[in-house]
C-alpha cells in the first residue's frame, strides 16, 4: 500500500578523504507498495526513472494492508546494507546496537525488536535461541526487493508479529550475464561481489558469491574524559567484521532449489559503559579503547550458517497452491582472545572463556489460493518447523554445583495455520473487504546435563512449555477514483516466547518460582495486543512533475504480557510479563518524479506510553510490586524524517544527496520519581542527530558504473552525546554506548560483462 523511497549510504575509506565537495541534487527512486502474490514477479520491469507509474498488478497484491517495497538495485554501487535501506522506511527504526556493522536489530511502530518477523524467500529467519535477527548479518548483494509489512500481516507468512514482517526476495535471473564489483570505504573497508545468470534446462540460474569487511578503528572523543579534563582522543579497538555470503539458485516456472552460506567473522566491541552502568561512563569507561580494562578482550564470534530450500508451485483450475521444504544449520561460536587473570573466580563461570551454539531447523509449508468466483479469493497456509539447539561452552563439563542445572539442550515446535478471505463488495471492484483468522502454538523443551537443580527446587532438569492460540485481522479497502483510495485495518496479535524465555539458561536465567516457597513454576506467558491503522493514498502529478504520490497513515498498538528480565534472587534472574504500553503515531511518503529529477520525502510521528511493574517479590506482598510506573520508551524517537534527491543531467551521470533527521531518544526506561529535569534525566537522552549524504554515479559506458560518495558530510554522528548527572551532581557529558563514525567515504566500481 504504502509507495516509498529509499536511501543511500555507504563505507568510505580513509585514503579517500582528500576528496568530494560536490554540489547538490540527489537521486532516489521510489519502491512502490500494495500487495502482492509472488508468482507474477517474473513479468514485472521497474521503470527506473518513475516515482509512481501505474502499479504493476502483482503490487496490488501483496497485502490489503501497509506495505513499502525496497528495490536493492536502485542504490547499486552506494555500498548500502540491509539497515541502510530499511532507515529509508516510514514506521521503521534501526538500532544499531553495537555500533554500524555490528549487532543491529530494527522494530516497527514502536515495537520491540523481537515483535519483528524477518523473512528471505519466506522462510522464517528468527531462531528461537535468538532474543532478535541481526539484520546487519543478512545480505542484500542478490536481492530482488525487500518487502516491510507493517500492521496487517499476509497469510503466507506464518505466526503473529506484532511489529511487523520484513521479506528479502532473491532474485530470479531472467538472462545470461556476468558482473563484478569492488569497493573500498573509510575505516580500511572492503567489499568484492561477483554474480552470474544463466539459462539452465527449462529455467535459469543464480550464483552469487560477496564478501564485506572493515577495520572500525574510527577516531572519536570520550567526552567523560574531557568532562573531567583529561585527553579525549580515542581510536576505536576490536570494531572490526568480515561478512562473506554466497547464493546458488535455480528457478522455473514451478521450482525453485536454493542453497546459501554465510559467514560472520568479527570482534565483539567494548561498551564504553562498562556493566552497561552510564554511572560507569567515565570511571572507568574513560579507559575504554586505551587500554585493555576487561576481564575479557578480543572477544571474537563466528557464525557460519547453511540453507537449503526446495519449493514447487502448480495450478489446478482455480487452486493455485504449491509447498516448500527449508532446512537450517547455524554454528555460533564465541572466544575471548585475551584473558585477563585467567585464575579468577570470574572465569569459573560456564560459557566465558568460550561457547558455542548449534542449531538445526527443519520446516514446511503448503499454502496457495482458491478462486471462489470473480469476487472472493480464499487463501491459505499451513507450516511447521523443528528447531534443535545444542550448547557447549568452558566449564560446562565441569561446572560447580552452582551451576549443576545449566541448559545444553533445547528445543522448538511452531505450528501455523491460517485462513483469509478476499471479498470484493461492490461491481466495480472499489470496496473489498479481507478477514484473516489464524492458530498459532509453541512447543519447547530446555534439558541439563545434569540431575540437580543448584539449589533451586523449583528448577527442573527438564523444562517443558506449551502456547497456543487463535488471533484475528480485517482489513477494509476503497478505491474512490484512480487518484485516491483509503485503507483501514486492526487485529490481535501473540507472540510467542523464545527458548531462553521459557526455560532459562539453568543458571542466571532462571524460569520463576510460583510463589515464596517455590512450590512450582510459573512460566511468563506470550506477549499479546492489538493495532489498528488507517491510510490514505492520493496519486496525481503535483507541481508540474510526471508522478507524485501521498501516503498518510494512523497506526495505533495496545501491547500487554511485555517481557521483563528482572533480578529474583541473589544469584538469579527470571522473566516477567511485567510491561504494557500504548503507542501511536502517523506514517508519510511523499515522492516526486520530474524529467531529471526525483525527490522522495519521508517522516515517523511515533509517540509511547509505557508502564512497568515490578513482580518479582508479589508473593511476598503488594508493597513489593507498588503497581504500574510510567516508564521512558528507551531506543525509540518520536520523530524521524528525511528526504532524497536524485537529479540525472545526463545519461552518464547520476547525483544524490541525502538528509536524515533522527530526533532525541532515551537510553534508560526507569523515570525518576521526583519528576521534572530528574526524571528527563533519569532517562540519559542521547542527543538528535541530523546527517547528510552526497554522491555522484558515472556510467562512461553502459558496461561500467563508478560510484564516489560521502556520508555524513559534516561528521555530526561523531558528536552525539548523552547529559548525565555524575555521583556529585555535577552536570556532564557522556558517549552512546557504543559510539558511532561520522564522515566516511567510499567509491565503488561495477562491471557487467
Amino acid at each position: 500500500m504504502i509507495g516509498l523511497a529509499y536511501l543511500s549510504i555507504s563505507k568510505r575509506s580513509k585514503k579517500l578523504e582528500t576528496a568530494i565537495a560536490l554540489g547538490c541534487l540527489m537521486l532516489t527512486q521510489s519502491a512502490y507498495a500494495a500487495q502482492e502474490n509472488q508468482d507474477n514477479i517474473k513479468e514485472f520491469k521497474l521503470d527506473t526513472i518513475t516515482v509512481e507509474a501505474k502499479r504493476p498488478d502483482w503490487e496490488s497484491k501483496l497485502s490489503p494492508g501497509t506495505v513499502t517495497v525496497i528495490k536493492p538495485e536502485t542504490f547499486s554501487g552506494e555500498q548500502k546494507n540491509l539497515p541502510e535501506m530499511l532507515k529509508q522506511v516510514p514506521g521503521i527504526f534501526v538500532r544499531e546496537v553495537n555500533g554500524k556493522g555490528q549487532y543491529t536489530t530494527v522494530s516497527v511502530r514502536g515495537s520491540t525488536a523481537a515483535q519483528v518477523g524477518v523473512f528471505v524467500d519466506g522462510v522464517l529467519t528468527n531462531l528461537g535461541g535468538d532474543a532478535a535477527v541481526d539484520i546487519s548479518a543478512i545480505p542484500v548483494k542478490n536481492v530482488e526487493r525487500i518487502e516491510v509489512y507493517r500492521g496487517y500481516i499476509p497469510v503466507r507468512f506464518g505466526g503473529t508479529y506484532m511489529g511487523g514482517v520484513i521479506n528479502i526476495v532473491t532474485k530470479k535471473p531472467e538472462k545470461a550475464d556476468v558482473s563484478a564489483e569492488i569497493g573500498i570505504s573509510s575505516y580500511g573497508g572492503r567489499n568484492y561481489g561477483l554474480e552470474f545468470t544463466s539459462p539452465l534446462s527449462t529455467g535459469s540460474l543464480l550464483f552469487g558469491l560477496n564478501r564485506e569487511q572493515s577495520g572500525g578503528d574510527f577516531k572519536y572523543t570520550n567526552f567523560a574524559a574531557e568532562s573531567y579534563g583529561k585527553e579525549g582522543t580515542r581510536y576505536r579497538k576490536y570494531n572490526d567484521f568480515k561478512n562473506t555470503d554466497t547464493i546458488i539458485k535455480w528457478q522455473d516456472d514451478n521450482w525453485i532449489i536454493k542453497g546459501s552460506y554465510k559467514k560472520v567473522d568479527r570482534h565483539l566491541p567494548n561498551n564504553l559503559w562498562p556493566e552497561g552502568s552510564i554511572a560507569n561512563a567515565y570511571d572507568p569507561g574513560a579507559q575504554t579503547d586505551l587500554a585493555d580494562i576487561n576481564l575479557a578482550e578480543g572477544k571474537r564470534q563466528t557464525i557460519d550458517s547453511k540453507e537449503l530450500l526446495v519449493s514447487r508451485r502448480a495450478q489446478a483450475g482455480n487452486l493455485e497452491w504449491g509447498w516448500s521444504l527449508n532446512y537450517l544449520d547455524q554454528d555460533k561460536n564465541y572466544r575471548v582472545e585475551k584473558i585477563k587473570n585467567p585464575y579468577f573466580y570470574y572465569w569459573s563461570t560456564p560459557l566465558r572463556a568460550w561457547s558455542a551454539y548449534d542449531s538445526t531447523r527443519w520446516g514446511g509449508k503448503l499454502d496457495g489460493s482458491y478462486k471462489l468466483d470473480d469476487n472472493n479469493l480464499i487463501e491459505f497456509l499451513a507450516s511447521y518447523s523443528k528447531e534443535k539447539m545444542d550448547v557447549d561452552g568452558s566449564n560446562l563439563a565441569t561446572a560447580n554445583s552452582n551451576y549443576d542445572s545449566f541448559r545444553n539442550y533445547y528445543e522448538q515446535e511452531l505450528f501455523n495455520i491460517q485462513l483469509q478471505d478476499t471479498v470484493t463488495l461492490d461491481k466495480e471492484g472499489t470496496w473489498q473487504l479481507t478477514p484473516n483468522i489464524r492458530y498459532n502454538r509453541s512447543e519447547i523443551l530446555g534439558k541439563s546435563q545434569r540431575d540437580k537443580t543448584s539449589g533451586h527446587s523449583w528448577v527442573q532438569k527438564e523444562e517443558t512449555q506449551t502456547n497456543g492460540k487463535t488471533t484475528w485481522q480485517l482489513a477494509v479497502k476503497k478505491d474512490f477514483n484512480e487518484n485516491f483510495s483509503l485503507r483501514a485495518t486492526g487485529g490481535t496479535y501473540y507472540r510467542l516466547l523464545n527458548l531462553y524465555e521459557i526455560a532459562g539458561d539453568g543458571a542466571g536465567i532462571l524460569p520463576p518460582p510460583k510463589d515464596k516457597n517455590a512450590s512450582g513454576t510459573a512460566y511468563p506467558l506470550p506477549e499479546e495486543g492489538k493495532q489498528f491503522d488507517l491510510s490514505g493514498l492520493w496519486q496525481n502529478k503535483w507541481f508540474g512533475s510526471e508522478a507524485s504520490s501521498l501516503t498518510l497513515t494512523y497506526f495505533w498498538r495496545d501491547s500487554d504480557n511485555m517481557l521483563q528480565l528482572s533480578r529474583r534472587g541473589y544469584d538469579y534472574w527470571c522473566y516477567f510479563n511485567d510491561n504494557k504500553g500504548k503507542v501511536y503515531g502517523l506514517e508519510m511518503q511523499n515522492n516526486y518524479s520530474w524529467k531529471k529529477f526525483d525527490l522522495n520525502i519521508y517522516a515517523t510521528y511515533t509517540k509511547s506510553k509505557l508502564q512497568r511493574q515490578d513482580s518479582a517479590y508479589a508473593d511476598y506482598g503488594s508493597e513489593y510490586t507498588q503497581g504500574y510506573k510510567d516508564i521512558w520508551a528507551t531506543y525509540q524517537p518520536e520523530w524521524q524524517t528525511g528526504l532524497r534527491l536524485t537529479n540525472k543531467p545526463s545519461d552518464k551521470f547520476d547525483i544524490y544527496a541525502e538528509l536524515k533527521y533522527r530526533d532525541e531518544m532515551f537510553t534508560n526506561a526507569i523515570k525518576d520519581k521526583r519528576g521534572g529535569h530528574y526524571a528527563y534525566e533519569s532517562g540519559a537522552p542521547i542527543s538528535a542527530l541530523t546527517t547528510f549524504d552526497l554522491g555522484v554515479k558515472f556510467k562512461p559506458t553502459k558496461d561500467w558504473q563508478i560510484t564516489v560518495g560521502c556520508n555524513d558530510v559534516f561528521d555530526a554522528a561523531s558528536d552525539l552525546k548523552i547529559r548525565y548527572r555524575d555521583y556529585s551532581d555535577k552536570n556532564i557529558s557522556v558517549n552512546p554506548e557504543y559510539p558511532l563514525a561520522g564522515r566516511t567515504f567510499f567509491v565503488n566500481a561495477r562491471y557487467d560483462f
